[in-house]
């Protein structure tokens, strides 16, 4: 009897018994006899070879408890539509930037957001004529491990433009404890823009966000194909 798939059966006891899972199942073991495969050819014995292959999972609680069956395809188009529609409000939020002296980086960072609405456009309307039958297991687990990455990414990026604004505005204000002077409302809006623009930008991370939710809405039942 193979030893690996006695392990593999032992990991799925518990688990749902559905097509998804089953198939997953028979993923895993293929994976792990693939691994077991080759730290044999690379000269370990046959007993440590499988004591690795098992170390190398010993919980599918994550990756068991925590994935979803989907119809694919609608799946990505709307998460493409999300995309489309924050996408859309940045570039909204960034037009009145156009109207105050911001320079380049605005410009580009408007531009930037109008590209990304049109791309979402494109790869919803393809997305939307595939095969929506499709169904494929999405790990919801990963998808929000993601929306935290991108929000971390996020905030590391405000801060360091925060930072670096502040420095090039009042950098030497700040070192020889010179008053800081705004002359005007035009002026406060060219300093306060300087603050918007990374500010904003908070509408990308906030869009993926929303990844593991739609999931939800594009469930595949057990009785699918």
């Amino acid at each position: 009897m193979d030893e690996l798939k006695q392990y593999v059966d032992k990991l799925f006891a518990r688990a749902p018994k559905t097509a998804a899972l089953r198939d997953l199942k028979e993923e895993v073991y293929t994976n792990l006899k693939a691994h077991e495969q080759d730290l044999l050819s690379q000269g370990q014995t046959a007993e440590e070879a499988l004591r690795a292959a098992k170390q190398s999972m010993p919980s599918l609680e994550e990756l068991v408890w925590d994935t979803q069956p989907v119809y694919y395809y609608p799946f990505l188009a709307e998460c493409c539509q999300v995309v489309l529609l924050h996408a859309l409000l940045l570039w909204v939020l960034l037009l009145p930037l156009m109207l105050v002296n911001t320079g380049f980086i605005a410009t580009l960072a408007t531009w930037g957001a109008f590209l990304l609405a049109v791309g979402s456009a494109v790869a919803c309307l393809v997305l939307r004529v595939q095969d929506t039958k499709v169904v494929r297991t999405v790990r919801l687990g990963a998808l929000r491990r993601f929306a935290r990455t991108v929000w971390l990414v996020w905030a590391v990026f405000f801060a360091v433009c925060v930072l670096a604004v502040t420095a090039v505005l009042f950098g030497s204000n700040l070192w020889f404890g010179r008053p800081v002077v705004i002359d005007g409302p035009y002026q406060f809006g060219v300093l306060a823009a300087r603050y918007y623009l990374p500010l904003v930008t908070a509408v990308l991370p906030w869009a993926t966000g929303r990844f593991a939710k739609l999931a939800a809405g594009h469930e595949a039942g057990d009785g699918h194909a």
